[in-house]
């Protein structure tokens, strides 16, 4: 019992340093005293930039007297058929793309998405996040599974998924061929 007591004690006293150690509140006037100064500083500064802008507006003003120059007519060169090139038909394949899964949630300061699986999905393919407002391709870098570096993820899992851009829930994950 007296061990008890004696812990009890020292955690009593430690509780009472803490609460000695904490600076004590400014009083209201204080308060206040330092606001005001604090807006006057405040106002130095906007005059400071008022003086320099109307400077610079000066500065303005005498490079504006300079002659304008004499402004000549344009020629305007004849457009013959033969010039003319057709445009290029590009000859790339449309890529086929297999739906691997749908965002179920996105962090915005992380920039990470969580994907419910519908496919298999491994580090190194390059997917399609495509919603209303998201249409992107990246290569997939990293996949974790609670928290856990993965190499693969398979269908009916949770992924997360650093991305390049914002991406929003129900938006489509397609892997590429």
């Amino acid at each position: 019992m007296s061990l008890l007591k004696r812990l009890f004690r020292s955690a009593v006293k430690a509780i009472k340093q803490i609460h000695r150690s904490k600076p004590k509140r400014a009083s209201k006037r204080q308060r206040i005293s330092r606001r005001s100064g604090a807006k006057q500083r405040r106002s130095k500064r906007l005059s400071k930039k008022k003086v320099t802008s109307a400077r610079k507006l000066k500065k303005k003003s005498k490079k504006s007297k300079k002659k304008p120059k004499k402004k000549l007519p344009r020629k305007r060169p004849s457009r013959s058929l033969s010039k003319v090139k057709p445009k290029a038909v590009s000859n790339k394949k449309p890529r086929k793309e297999i739906l691997i899964g749908e965002i179920t949630h996105y962090f915005p300061r992380i920039t990470v998405v969580v994907i419910k699986m519908k496919g298999a999905l491994d580090v190194g393919q390059t997917i399609h996040v495509r919603g209303k407002s998201t249409d992107f391709v990246q290569k997939v870098d990293s996949l974790q599974i609670e928290s856990i570096n993965v190499k693969k993820a398979r269908k009916g899992q949770l992924v997360g998924l650093k991305v390049i851009r914002e991406a929003r829930e129900k938006d489509k994950v397609y892997r590429l061929l």
